[in-house]
This record gives structure tokens, sequence and C-alpha cells, in this order.
């Protein structure tokens, strides 16, 4: 291996060992403020979570603001990236927003402390990060509302619902498996609480004609306890 190569793969595994850190930090962070709240936690807290100097911290993050920022970000960029591949390559449209609501539950149920974070905590974060907030949530919810689109464009779908609320709806449904964690856990698994929302919705969104494409959608509501 030359001179140059070395020192390129060298580089590399540093900046792939300072990405894992900061990942680290954004974990412990949200753990740690979904916990005790965001006022209550420490840089210094979060330092001995990570095992990291205090210092180390300001090598990734300028504040605490900052810090809460990507925890928050963090997360609707996992959604970001989880939508289009589960829902890329399925042509039917109803099937295609099934399988986005379930990517975004499943991706919230890995996430829950920055999903808990950032619905109590990102009205703290400054004018400019909330803005950042906002226009993530909508790119990431884009998925879920070509798909209602394309299904009342077909005819599948009730075309007097407002597509964009209802993919909202969808995505305040799938973040109350997180926010509600405490309640539901109890009363059914994740695919049970999947299946029963989106029976939900779709039973409202189908038109009758086309209900008998979609049995194991519209009928596979779970039994809670």
């Amino acid at each position: 291996m030359s001179l140059g190569a070395a020192s390129s793969t060298g580089r590399r595994t540093t900046t792939a060992r300072m990405a894992d850190r900061r990942q680290q930090v954004i974990e412990a962070a949200a753990a740690l403020m979904a916990r005790d709240g965001f006022h209550a936690v420490s840089m210094q807290a979060i330092a001995q979570r990570t095992q990291v100097s205090v210092g180390s911290l300001y090598q990734y993050f300028e504040d605490k603001d900052d810090l809460l920022l990507a925890v928050i970000t963090s997360v609707l960029e996992v959604f970001g990236k989880d939508l289009p591949a589960a829902m890329d390559g399925i042509a039917d449209p109803v099937r295609r927003l099934a399988a986005g609501f379930d990517a975004y539950c499943r991706a919230l149920d890995r996430h829950r402390d920055a999903a808990v974070l950032a619905y109590r905590e990102s009205r703290t974060l400054p004018r400019q990060g909330r803005r950042l907030v906002q226009q993530l949530e909508i790119d990431t919810t884009r998925p879920l509302v070509d798909a209602i689109a394309d299904g009342q464009a077909t005819g599948i779908l009730d075309p007097e619902v407002p597509g964009s609320l209802i993919a909202f709806d969808m995505v305040v449904l799938a973040q109350a498996w997180a926010l509600k964690h405490w309640h539901f856990a109890a009363l059914v698994d994740l695919d049970g609480y999947v299946a029963t929302q989106l029976a939900v919705v779709l039973r409202s969104m189908v038109v009758p004609r086309r209900r008998s494409a979609y049995p194991d959608l519209l009928r596979r509501a779970a039994r809670v306890s």
C-alpha cells in the first residue's frame, strides 16, 4: 500500500470513528433527556454516560441546544431513509401506504427516546431549529402524501379526503406508539398496533367497491386485552 493510500484509509477510519462517537452521544442524550427532561440534563451527565470528556462533546456540538437539535433531526433522518426504502417498488398505492406506515412505526419503536424528546422539547429550540424540524417533518411525510394522492387518482381511495391531512394523522398515530408506549405495550405488540391502526385508517379511505382487494389490511385489526 502506498503512503497516500494508507493516509486516505486512515482518514476514513478516523471519520467513521468520529461519526460513531457522535451517534453514541446523540443516543445517550436522547435517553437522558427523555427520562429527566432537557433542562435537567447537563453536558457533564451526557459525557459521563458516553465515557468521554465534556470538552470532547464540544468537538461535535456547539452547545446543549445544538445537541437537542441533533437528537431530533437524527430520528427524522431515519424516517427519511426508511420510508422510501420500504415503499419503493410497490405499485399498488394502498399497499405502498401500508408499507410506509409500518416503516414509520418500526423506526419510532427503535428510537422511542428521541421521539418522546422531539414531542416534548422541540418548542425549546431556537426559531431556526424549529423551522428545520418542521421542514423535515413535511419532507419525511411526503411519501405518505404521495401514496394517498396516487390512490385517489386511481379511484381506490376517497378523493374527498384531504391527503395531507390523512398522512399527518397517520404520523400522529405512529408517534402515539412511542408517546404512549407505557400504555399500549401492555395491550398489544407492535405488529398488532400497526395492523389495528392501519385497518382503522384504510376502512375510512378505501372506497367500498375496492375493499375486496385488501382483506389482509382491512380485517386484521388486533384484539387488545
